[in-house]
């Protein structure tokens, strides 16, 4: 957990690529139905977010990790944590407007109405809680992800669902909204 500075163009980034190749494939489908999956690998490490979106956040101002005093993982420095905190928040930054940047080819192709639009991710991280990294127990850091749905033919905007929620609902309920019988 190293963080640094993505050195080249913002535009050669991971998940820049990712999502030029899943706005490629939506243009060449726009006129079909179509299934995309935009397998973007960020916030994983490395966490090397473009420096415009680390110039969003106040490292000094970064909440430190939760946890004991014996577990101070690998004892890194509560600055250190700090910067790791503020690289990786600048690094999902960098998702998002990426992701943004996806729904903007949506519409321009005007397929935001029909289209389902499923943003989540496979595990949360740790980022110092309970003094581990990565991803792994059922604590609240690693197990909660993010789970948004745009299906304006289906789904009523700004609803919010509290309740436990599954991925391995996920493909039954595509399935059903696509009108596929399982």
């Amino acid at each position: 957990h190293e963080p640094y500075v993505f050195e080249g163009p913002e535009e050669l980034t991971h998940t820049a690529f990712v999502v030029d190749e899943t706005i490629e494939t939506i243009k060449n489908h726009q006129n079909q139905p179509f299934f995309c999956i935009a397998g973007i690998y960020a916030p994983h490490c490395p966490i090397n977010p473009p420096a415009r979106f680390i110039e969003q956040f106040d490292i000094d101002a970064m909440p430190l990790p939760k946890r004991l005093e014996a577990q101070n993982c690998h004892d890194v420095s509560d600055q250190r944590w700090r910067e790791v905190m503020a690289h990786y928040l600048a690094l999902v930054s960098h998702v998002d407007d990426q992701v943004g940047r996806l729904l903007r080819a949506l519409d321009d192709f005007g397929l935001r109405d029909d289209t389902i639009v499923i943003f989540t991710s496979d595990h949360g991280e740790y980022l110092g809680d309970h003094g581990r990294v990565g991803k792994g127990g059922p604590e609240d850091a690693s197990s909660r992800v993010p789970l948004i749905v745009s299906y304006p033919n289906a789904v009523k905007a700004g609803f919010e669902h509290n309740q436990l929620i599954e991925h391995v609902d996920l493909a039954p309920t595509i399935l059903d909204w696509c009108g596929v019988q399982t």
